[in-house]
């Protein structure tokens, strides 16, 4: 997965890049701003995105 800066959407730039997580869908949570959900041949996922390094961190996940 990786977070791009798109201020300027004609010129995305990557700003962190996490190999090891891999998924179909990444969604905004709907409450907490500094937390994405994801979808996966794992099922649903849940990491916290640090403001300050961009760097994911897992916190929860719901196999299907």
């Amino acid at each position: 997965m990786s977070i791009f800066d798109a201020a300027n959407p004609a010129n995305p730039i990557l700003i962190n890049s996490n190999t090891s997580i891999v998924a179909y869908d990444v969604i905004e949570h709907p409450s907490i701003p500094n937390r994405i959900l994801t979808t996966s041949d794992f099922g649903l996922s849940q990491y916290e995105v640090n403001a300050t390094t961009m760097e994911t961190i897992f916190l929860s996940e719901i196999a299907y």
